[in-house]
């Protein structure tokens, strides 16, 4: 007996133990013959694998798609350049990274400009050497406020989400006040994700199928991504950066899924606002930002540890300095301060599911935060989560499905 992938399932196969969605709902029973029906239901729950009966634990040789070879090459070339920042002996970084080279060859067939960005990751040259000195990262939050003050309706969710005696009728006309929010938020709540059988048409109505608090913690990522949607820059592609961003958010709330998680949606919001330390130095030091972004193309440092050497602090510290002075709940703070550090947390749990989340989306060229290379990957965060490597391909296919659904509800 032994564990396979859900795609190596094939009909005819015996299960030699019962099979559970994620969420702990049983699928199938111990010793069912599996069809082709019940393979597709136990993909469509999320199930990354199953005991079968006289299969051996070893991991099963699955023929790749047909691709041109030298598209696989070029592939592989992008993933020694993108992943030297970790260590790709490690056995989910493995699975990461045969994913991003399949993902990546099936681009560069699709895309012949694709070619053009591999030969450029390859670009040996020297880097420009960042102009900008080391900044005052109180300053510049402070500077930050000024532009764009605490707004109501985001004062009037907090209160109302952290108050016990706060009603779902006041919670609902809270957020009901903001016309637009409501129609975000109302749109995500009818995503694939939430799998509701009739349409959710009020605010009232997702308060009594998700509670007040899931809602409000929505409504908080939706009004403050609102208020970033405008920054610009040079060197960072906007679209993809919030991509990038959209899709965090999604790979936190589908792992916080696997993981059993009760509260997925504040990892949804903690993936959308993790990076928005970027943005806000696009805009209020513009030079420093567009200098660092330009010199870490050709190094191989992560980002954030450029910027850290070239002003004193990164992004991640900057939008927790922020989203503080917002009075922001503290588990959001963590999670932004800490994604790409957990263990100068402790690996509290929001810092651990983001720091892996933002990992596996750079990983999977899920859009693109401004930096080249994949980002370091914590171990002990990996292996704290308690999940298989083959979820990986799972969690790719839910992502995919969905970050197309919230990318069209944010941006049209």
């Amino acid at each position: 007996m032994g564990l396979l992938k859900v795609d190596d399932f094939k009909p005819g196969m015996v299960l030699a133990a019962e099979l559970k969605s994620s969420q702990g709902r049983m699928l199938l029973p111990k010793g069912i013959q599996l069809t082709e029906q019940h393979i597709k239901t136990c993909k469509i729950w999320g199930v990354v694998e199953g005991d079968i009966l006289g299969e051996g634990n070893q991991e099963a040789e699955t023929s790749p798609p047909a691709l041109n070879p030298e598209d696989l090459e070029k592939a592989r070339c992008m993933a020694k350049i993108k992943f030297c920042l970790t260590d790709v002996r490690h056995p989910m970084v493995r699975e990461v990274v045969k994913l991003y080279i399949l993902r990546k060859a099936q681009a560069l067939a699709l895309n012949a400009d694709d070619a053009v960005q591999a030969l450029n990751l390859s670009d040996t040259s020297p880097p420009e050497r960042a102009i900008s000195s080391r900044e005052n990262v109180e300053d510049i939050a402070q500077q930050e406020l000024e532009l764009a003050s605490h707004p109501d309706i985001l004062r009037h969710i907090l209160q109302a989400s952290s108050d016990p005696l706060a009603s779902a009728a006041y919670v609902a006309e809270v957020v009901g006040k903001d016309v637009a929010l409501s129609a975000k938020l109302l749109k995500v709540v009818n995503t694939p994700f939430y799998g509701f059988p009739q349409k959710v048409d009020t605010i009232s109505r997702a308060i009594v199928l998700l509670g007040q608090d899931k809602v409000a913690g929505l409504a908080l990522g939706i009004s403050v991504i609102n208020m970033f949607q405008g920054a610009q820059g040079e060197l960072l592609d906007m679209a993809g950066f919030w991509k990038h961003s959209v899709a965090c958010g999604i790979m936190g709330m589908f792992l916080a899924a696997h993981c059993n998680e009760q509260d997925k949606e504040r990892f949804f919001v903690a993936g959308l606002l993790h990076d928005v330390g970027r943005l806000i130095m696009l805009k209020n030091r513009v030079q420093a930002a567009q200098s660092v972004l330009s010199e870490s193309r050709g190094l191989k440092v992560a980002l954030h540890d450029l910027e850290n050497a070239r002003w004193g602090f990164d992004h991640a510290r900057l939008a927790e300095l922020v989203l503080e002075k917002w009075e922001l709940p503290e588990n959001l703070l963590l999670a932004v301060r800490y994604h790409h550090a957990p263990g100068a947390c402790g690996y509290a749990r929001d810092a651990v599911m983001i720091h892996v989340a933002d990992f596996l989306t750079h990983s999977l060229a899920l859009g693109n935060s401004g930096a080249t290379l994949v980002p370091p990957l914590d171990r002990h965060a990996w292996e704290s989560l308690g999940l298989s490597k083959n979820v990986l391909p799972v969690l790719t296919r839910q992502v995919d499905i969905q970050v197309g659904h919230i990318m069209r509800i944010f941006f049209g």
